[in-house]
């Protein structure tokens, strides 16, 4: 055999199908068992307590596929995360869907009562979700510069884009009220987030139709603030042409 031939054969016979999958089809699939281990694995000891050996122990998985896929716990958690929040992204564009022509309130409950089913329909997502996450997101702070790891995947910015895109047809004038949109909507979504945590640390004590009712409050505030405002500019303008 020609030994310049020998590589490719290897690399080859590496790719050669096992059980009619690839080898990166399997591999594709062991990393799959390790964010469903890890789903399961945080979700019931929290991300301090969990271990890369019990993330392998329950995917059935030895160490050297960890690291195959992975270079730490917190990868698989980042992983998780944010496999979680596109699920979640999902329900929320589906309940709030085809709903643009109709009052902020009306989609916000919509946005609500989706978000809040989707936490306690299982309570693995509670514990990564709201408060795992909460404290990644802050454990930065005051510690100078950030080294950046996974702190993208933990920001609320793709739900700020979401209600973002949905501010622009409910106010049309928004922007020129003097309002800093995305902040308003940091503000509001954290408090949402912080309803949440509370609710799930009480064992989930209100129905989901009571606690979207009480976090429905500070949205139709929001919308009587935003139409008043309109209006105080509107008023101002008629005053002063005439």
């Amino acid at each position: 055999m020609n030994q310049q031939e020998a590589p490719a054969q290897r690399d080859a016979s590496s790719a050669r199908a096992y059980g009619g999958l690839s080898s990166q089809e399997r591999r594709h699939q062991r990393r799959e068992r390790l964010i469903q281990a890890g789903l399961e694995v945080f979700g019931r000891r929290g991300l301090r307590q969990s271990t890369m050996r019990d993330i392998c122990t329950q995917a059935r998985l030895s160490d050297r596929y960890f690291y195959e896929s992975f270079a730490s716990v917190q990868d698989v958690f980042e992983a998780v995360y944010v496999d979680l929040r596109a699920q979640l992204l999902s329900r929320l564009h589906a309940a709030m869907r085809d709903k643009r022509a109709r009052t902020q309130v009306a989609v916000a409950e919509a946005g609500l009562r989706a978000f809040f089913a989707f936490v306690r329909e299982d309570r693995r997502r509670a514990r990564i979700m709201l408060i795992d996450v909460l404290g990644l997101r802050f454990s930065h702070l005051g510690e100078g510069e950030s080294d950046g790891h996974g702190q993208d995947a933990y920001r609320v910015d793709p739900y700020v884009s979401l209600f973002g895109e949905l501010f622009q047809v409910w106010y049309p004038g928004v922007d020129d009220l003097g309002i800093d949109v995305a902040l308003v909507l940091q503000t509001m979504i954290g408090m949402t987030v912080q309803s949440a945590a509370a609710w799930a640390d009480k064992g989930f004590d209100k129905s989901v139709e009571d606690i979207v009712r009480h976090n429905l409050f500070a949205w139709a505030g929001l919308d009587q603030w935003i139409k008043s405002l309109t209006a105080q500019r509107a008023e101002r303008r008629r005053v002063s042409h005439s």
